[in-house]
């Protein structure tokens, strides 16, 4: 699975939420040595798939965890989203 700076996806082929840190951490194990992780990486797909599951849940308190395989870059464009 590769994202390619414009997709998400989830951990279930079913796209159901999974319940507490311990099982993102177990789907992660069990899901990683079947990825080609590989940079640049853009998180902005994923903040905004976030976005919108918080929005299209009455905006329920959700925890947003993100997992990278390298080096992580602060960028920030006056608080804003950067467009990618």
């Amino acid at each position: 699975a590769s994202t390619h700076d414009h997709s998400v996806f989830s951990f279930y082929q079913e796209n159901r939420p999974c319940r507490g840190f311990e099982e993102v951490l177990d789907r992660y194990r069990q899901i990683v040595p079947h990825l080609n992780l590989s940079g640049p990486t853009s998180f902005a797909p994923l903040i905004y798939a976030a976005m919108s599951v918080v929005e299209s849940s009455n905006c329920q308190y959700h925890v947003l965890v993100i997992i990278a395989d390298g080096q992580v870059t602060t960028s920030t464009s006056g608080g804003r989203l950067s467009p990618q």
